[in-house]
């Protein structure tokens, strides 16, 4: 069947304001639904795919000529930038991702698909949207306070979350980054679904999330609630340099639309015992 005669997809996209925003939660309450299985993340392999895109887009003009020197000329012409047309490109992308992500999902008799993804911003969505115009959005946001400490208590095999990503700083970036993104984003109709209403109202959040999804939901299964799966996740903290990284204005320019507001720092006292350590200053005398 050539690809153009395939039934139009309706896959589902979910994206984040960053890591450690519940990402995975929502993943795992729409795989509850028995017509539904969204992938995991795929590190960057969405920017992979978007950059050989421009790549080869960029091509056009000079591919263009190069046909017009074999149109012209034969193989006695200049075609060493000759390439196929574009939208051999943009069919094939398409065909990729079906056979990648919804051929898996539709052998196990789940005709919605789609994957969850927390490195990329809005700019991936409306490419997205672009091959598959059926196509539904959410986009989850959190706390960025919450974030960050719980990525600094994530940890595996002796490594951290927070050091993998560039540090708080980065973090924190990347977090206003995404979330302004689509914030902005008027032109992609997605869902925003905010992590601290998701566990507040369950009922109420899956309810919004099936009807913009166009899903019964009463396939969903609400014992993802209740059922903590922590991953790498140890116990939330932060420390001093995520507190200076939490200071950034720009930071609650984006999150204060969300109901965000900053959160007052400990005490010098509080952060030293709270990390375990004697404040500064003269030793104790021991009696």
């Amino acid at each position: 069947m050539p690809p153009d005669a395939i039934a139009p997809d309706h896959p589902i996209f979910v994206f984040g304001s960053g890591w450690r925003c519940g990402s995975t939660l929502v993943q795992r309450l729409l795989c509850s639904h028995p017509d539904v299985r969204v992938w995991g993340e795929s590190r960057d392999l969405v920017e992979h795919l978007m950059h050989g895109w421009e790549t080869v887009e960029g091509l056009q003009t000079l591919s263009s000529k190069n046909q017009e020197n074999l149109e012209r000329e034969g193989h006695q012409g200049w075609i060493a930038v000759l390439n196929p047309g574009f939208d051999h490109f943009e069919r094939g992308m398409r065909e990729l991702l079906r056979r990648y992500l919804a051929e898996p999902a539709r052998a196990e008799g789940r005709p919605r698909w789609g994957f969850k993804e927390v490195r990329c911003d809005a700019a991936a969505a409306r490419w997205l949207a672009h091959l598959f115009p059926e196509a539904r959005f959410l986009f989850l946001v959190r706390h960025p306070q919450d974030c960050v400490a719980s990525a600094r208590g994530t940890t595996h095999e002796n490594r951290g979350l927070m050091p993998e990503v560039g540090g708080p700083e980065a973090f924190v970036a990347h977090w206003t980054r995404v979330t302004r993104s689509f914030r902005d984003a008027h032109d992609v109709a997605h869902l925003t679904v905010v992590y601290e209403q998701l566990i507040e109202k369950p009922r109420e959040a899956a309810d919004d999330i099936a009807c913009f999804l166009d899903l019964d939901p009463s396939g969903f299964d609400l014992g993802v609630f209740d059922n903590k799966v922590r991953g790498w996740k140890r116990e939330p903290r932060l420390e001093l340099a995520d507190w200076k990284a939490l200071r950034d204005p720009a930071l609650w320019e984006v999150a204060e639309p969300y109901g965000y507001t900053r959160r007052p720092e400990p005490g010098l006292l509080e952060r030293y015992f709270g990390g375990g350590r004697r404040p500064p200053g003269r030793a104790r005398r021991t009696p």
